[in-house]
């Protein structure tokens, strides 16, 4: 009987002769031909996880490369994407800056408009006034002549040389007073008078006329005037002068027209001065009163 198969031969791929009989032999191996073999085997399935790892790596990096190649992709389209918004936003900043500009000159443009037109007008309205203006500048100058006319046609008996007129002379002569038939047939200052009567007759209307009375007298003069002045129905004391007031009977002119009249006077040193207030209307004597400060202030502007 032959000797069972070893198994060595065995796993040197040595097979049984024919005839041989042949059996499963019980394996028995030192630990160091199992320690052997282990090795083996972990060295062969780290060889297949590297080689495994190595195939997953070149997935891998393939996968990268291709993200990588897609990210630079859309970061071109992005930046194409942001510079195209950028052109468009310049565009429509260009435009929006040429529409200010032109809204600017427009409104430059109607400014200059406006302002020609309120030039013009003012213009226009200038040469209104000034129309205007000489229109009634002539009108009043027309009135002023005619009114000037009229009083002049009123006051014909008054004479330019100062002294009073015949009206004037024969009601103070009528007046049965001292004073009075004193200045009657007194010799009036021409000068002064003539000076006195333009100032006097300046503010007042055509139906009015003020005949001044300016004279000298003497001691005896100077007494009766005083006396008479005390005697009249009305005595104000005005700036320090007392001053009278006489109602004189109504004067007729050679024309039959019928007048109104007062005899105010008073007298400072040796003068006797006064006024024969004549009016074609009634005579209010407190309006009449009233007058007096400004005929003393015209008085004294004259003869100072």
């Amino acid at each position: 009987m032959r000797r069972a198969s070893d198994p060595d031969d065995l796993a040197r791929g040595r097979s049984p002769s024919a005839g041989e009989p042949h059996y499963t032999p019980q394996v028995t191996s030192s630990p160091s031909r199992l320690a052997a073999r282990l090795g083996l085997t972990a060295r062969l399935g780290l060889a297949a996880y590297l080689v495994a790892g190595l195939a997953g790596c070149e997935g891998s990096k393939a996968a990268i490369d291709g993200a990588a190649d897609e990210t630079r992709a859309a970061a071109d389209a992005a930046k194409r994407s942001a510079n195209q918004a950028a052109d468009e936003t310049r565009a429509a900043a260009d435009a929006a800056k040429r529409s200010a500009n032109q809204a600017v000159d427009d409104t430059r443009a109607a400014a200059d408009a406006a302002r020609r037109s309120a030039n013009q007008a003012v213009d226009d309205t200038r040469d209104a006034v000034q129309g205007s203006a000489g229109a009634l500048s002539a009108r009043a100058k027309d009135l002023a002549q005619k009114t000037g006319d009229a009083s002049a046609a009123l006051w014909a008996d008054v004479p330019s040389t100062g002294e009073l007129s015949d009206a004037a002379r024969s009601a103070l002569a009528a007046s049965h007073d001292q004073a009075a038939a004193l200045i009657a047939g007194g010799a009036q200052l021409a000068p002064t008078a003539i000076a006195l009567a333009k100032a006097l007759n300046r503010a007042i209307d055509h139906e009015t006329r003020i005949e001044p009375i300016y004279q000298v007298v003497d001691a005896r003069g100077q007494a009766a005037v005083d006396a008479s002045i005390a005697d009249m129905p009305r005595v104000e004391v005005i700036d320090g002068l007392r001053i009278g007031f006489r109602e004189m009977s109504e004067l007729r002119t050679d024309r039959h027209l019928q007048e109104r009249g007062y005899l105010v006077l008073w007298r400072r040193g040796d003068h006797v001065i006064g006024v024969v207030y004549r009016s074609r209307r009634a005579i209010d004597l407190e309006a009449l009163i009233r007058e007096v400060p400004g005929m003393l202030a015209a008085i004294r502007g004259v003869t100072g």
